[in-house]
């Protein structure tokens, strides 16, 4: 058995039949079964049988047609030889040869060609109606004919030994190309010598020995998958492996041989006890869901597809994960002074309305928090702190646990933001405020609160930090020390609010962990397909993890999870 690999790539984000797909691979790299071929040296048909996983998924199913000329094939293998009655006196004995269609015969041939232990002396064919003579010896020019006549004058033969004689040492020469050749599976012809063959390559193919004869690769993946799917529905045994039978047919003896070339990979159901083949979750708050969906004996994933169902509502938070928490230092925010953060432009301009923010904050130690509040501020045109928002009003928040986990802090209603103008590129001051599109201006009601910082740049396309500003006496604005050990101060910040008609948000984005392509999806009560086909098959180095980020609180069910792998060994 052979193993060999292929590789093509492409690019494509379709709905094929209803089905969600993310795509950078037409042609996933899939193992090839190369079952040994079957021939026959004399013979007008030769057939093997294809033992195929039940759980394969067929790639492309090629076969490797070879027919060739035979310089010295055994009668019996290709003929019906019995006794018969001589047609003149002087033969003692006689066999009638028996082809069972027209053959075009180029002379016998006894053991290592010599044909003295033939003991043929006449040889008629058969025309049709009648015996006609064609040769005084075993040797005799091309001819064709259903059936031959041999006639021995050998004094010592009984009946019944030219034909013993023909069984046991008897050749014959057929020069011609085995015609009309058709491919069969399952019984049914999927192929004529007619139709040609598919351009394709196969892994060390047969040539032929002989300049006469004739060579196809021909492409039948579709007739194999059909035969598969009908093995599959009438197989007993869901865990043994299905067989298919091939076979290649002549419509005259010849050597004949017929190498299949299967590419398959398996499918694996993913089960999740004790909830079966389906595995809900119910999400309090938006984030990453992951599922492990290691096959067993892998060695590498190609594709993994599921049923998605959910339940979300119109909101969505941005980003839905991120940005990373500093541990270097927090920021408290005290009665007095006020805090403003800078929410970043590529955050805000997802959203047609903008119901509030989501900061990281926490009581701190051996105090029992506080109630922040404050209101939201528009960007000037250099990014800095402008006018307060119609609507922008925080409603009061109580912060109260010692763990640091996100709150929300809404808008008395929601929000349409002015954004302020795109800033130049290159921009004329290296300020980050350039990001902003507003500015949430918090203040304490009351005690202390501490507000998680993040290293994430406010130019970060996924998960932007929130610039720093401190109200100053007077009303001005001014920024915030810098502490060199730290870096910059920026706030970790998410984004809550209605998309707008061009920025689309997902309520859930799968993905297979440590690859690049993702595939958005809106799930509703009933299922929606959903495929993903990785760029590169995967190394199935446990765990081979689906991850589902969700940018709501709501309910999520992954569902019928089918990975398709290849094995990291192939017997058959």
């Amino acid at each position: 058995m052979a193993i060999s690999t292929q590789s093509g790539f492409g690019n494509a984000f379709n709905s094929v039949e209803g089905v969600l797909e993310v795509s950078t691979h037409h042609y996933p790299g899939s193992y090839t079964i190369l079952i040994p071929g079957q021939s026959t040296v004399a013979g007008s048909l030769v057939e093997l049988d294809l033992p195929l996983p039940a759980d394969a998924r067929i790639e492309s199913a090629l076969f490797e047609v070879i027919a060739e000329p035979v310089d010295n094939a055994k009668l019996s293998t290709i003929a019906d030889i019995r006794s018969s009655t001589p047609l003149t006196s002087d033969a003692t004995s006689a066999a009638t040869v028996d082809f069972g269609r027209l053959v075009t015969l180029g002379g016998l041939l006894g053991d290592e060609e010599f044909t003295s232990v033939l003991g043929v002396d006449d040889v008629y064919r058969w025309t049709g109606t009648e015996w006609r003579f064609l040769a005084s010896a075993p040797e005799f020019a091309e001819a064709a004919t259903e059936r031959l006549l041999l006639q021995s004058t050998n004094g010592g033969d009984g009946t019944e030994d030219l034909a013993d004689r023909l069984l046991e040492m008897a050749g014959v020469v057929l020069p011609a190309v085995p015609p009309s050749l058709e491919v069969l599976i399952d019984g049914r012809t999927v192929w004529f010598e007619r139709q040609g063959s598919s351009p394709a390559e196969i892994d060390e193919p047969s040539e032929p020995g002989l300049a006469a004869g004739v060579r196809y690769v021909v492409d039948r993946t579709d007739a194999v998958r059909e035969a598969f799917a009908r093995a599959v529905a009438a197989a007993t045994d869901p865990a043994a492996p299905v067989v298919i039978r091939v076979a290649l047919r002549a419509a005259a003896p010849g050597a004949l041989r017929l190498t299949p070339q299967i590419n398959v990979l398996r499918v694996y159901s993913q089960d999740f006890p004790p909830q079966g083949l389906a595995r809900s979750f119910d999400l309090a708050e938006e984030g990453v869901v992951e599922v492990e969906v290691t096959p067993p004996n892998a060695q590498a994933v190609h594709e993994v597809s599921l049923a998605v169902r959910g339940t979300f509502g119109p909101e969505r938070i941005q980003p839905a994960t991120g940005p990373e928490i500093s541990d270097a230092a927090r920021i408290v925010l005290a009665v007095g002074r006020s805090l403003l953060i800078g929410l970043p432009r590529t955050l805000v301009s997802r959203f047609g309305t903008v119901s509030g923010a989501r900061l990281n904050l926490r009581a701190p130690d051996n105090t029992s928090g506080g109630q922040v509040t404050g209101q939201l501020l528009a960007a000037t045109v250099d990014g800095r702190p402008g006018e307060p928002i119609e609507g922008g009003t925080l409603s009061p928040v109580q912060v109260s646990d010692v763990v640091a986990r996100w709150y929300t802090l809404p808008f008395a209603a929601a929000v349409a933001v002015p954004l302020p103008p795109e800033p130049p590129a290159p921009p004329p001051q290296p300020s980050e405020e350039r990001f902003v599109a507003a500015w949430l201006e918090l203040q304490p009601g009351y005690g202390e609160v501490e507000c998680s910082l993040t290293a994430g740049s406010p130019s970060d396309v996924l998960a932007p930090g929130g610039p720093l500003r401190r109200r100053l006496s007077g009303g001005a604005t001014g920024g915030l020390t810098d502490i060199p050990a730290i870096g910059p101060l920026r706030a970790a910040v998410r984004v809550v609010g209605l998309p707008d008609r061009d920025h689309l948000i997902a309520a859930t984005t799968l993905q297979v962990v440590d690859t690049p392509d993702f595939l958005d999806v809106d799930p509703g009560q009933t299922d929606l397909q959903a495929r993903l086909i990785m760029r590169t098959p995967i190394p199935a180095t446990p765990p081979v993890l689906l991850r589902a980020t969700c940018a709501a609180a709501g309910s999520l069910t992954l569902d019928t999870v089918l990975v398709t792998y290849r094995e990291q060994e192939v017997s058959l």
